[in-house]
């Protein structure tokens, strides 16, 4: 049982039913090795929903949890919806907004067509509250890289800023893209499992895509896998 951070509440996920609809899909070019791949996924992300289950597994548990958290009260989620369950990914913003501190020097005026409309490649969650008090404000955005239908990169603080920009049809928006690396050594997730969701989803759609271009075979694939135990084999991409 994964923890929704938000809502302070455990909530299940059916691993059997998410195991059969990835293998509707074409992640590698050999079903059976396919399989043995994702089974070995899934238990993986079992382990670390266990790891919250123990974290969490009653009322004054959670209460304590709450308790600790009002000194970093920010945390960002994404809801990932699937055919067979939702899913929720969270972000420490807290965290994140101290290490951007020393990555300020790369961040970058991305123009906000990359945020909108047939040009978006950035996902980002419009805010419908009241914004005007961002305004002039020049803290970069941050985004990380996040794989997801035509979305390569995810917006994890920053929404309200970027809401402003886009409502005063203001050209472009300092952003900071921190790399897959950084986000997982920097151990920006509220967990393990959050931290390890997010790397099966990106490591899938990137050996779906190397699979769909024919430039790898399965095993060379398998092998730079996160679950192989040499850490993040894409950072020199």
């Amino acid at each position: 049982m994964p923890f929704d951070f938000t809502k302070h509440r455990v909530y299940t996920i059916d691993y059997c039913k998410i195991f059969e609809e990835i293998m509707e899909q074409r992640v590698l070019a050999n079903n059976d090795i396919q399989a043995q791949y994702l089974s070995q996924w899934m238990r993986s992300l079992k382990q670390h929903d266990n790891i919250l289950l123990k974290q969490f597994g009653t009322k004054k548990d959670i209460m304590e949890f709450v308790v600790k958290m009002q000194s970093e009260p920010e945390i960002f989620q994404l809801p990932i919806h699937l055919k067979s369950d939702t899913l929720f990914l969270h972000f420490r913003v807290s965290i994140v907004n101290e290490i951007s501190k020393d990555f300020y020097s790369q961040s970058e005026w991305i123009p906000i067509a990359e945020f909108q409309g047939n040009n978006q490649c950035i996902y980002w969650t419009k805010v419908e509250e009241n914004v005007e008090g961002y305004a002039g404000c020049v803290q970069p955005i941050i985004a990380v890289p996040y794989f997801s239908g035509k979305y390569n990169w995810l917006v994890i603080d920053g929404n309200h800023r970027l809401t402003y920009s886009v409502n005063h049809n203001i050209a472009s928006i300092r952003t900071l893209i921190l790399s897959e690396t950084s986000a997982i050594e920097q151990r920006i997730f509220s967990s393990s499992f959050d931290l390890m969701f997010y790397i099966f989803n990106n490591e899938l759609v990137r050996f779906g895509n190397i699979t769909a271009e024919g430039k790898e075979n399965d095993l060379k694939l398998i092998k730079k896998s996160y679950l192989c135990g040499k850490g993040f084999q894409f950072g020199n991409e």
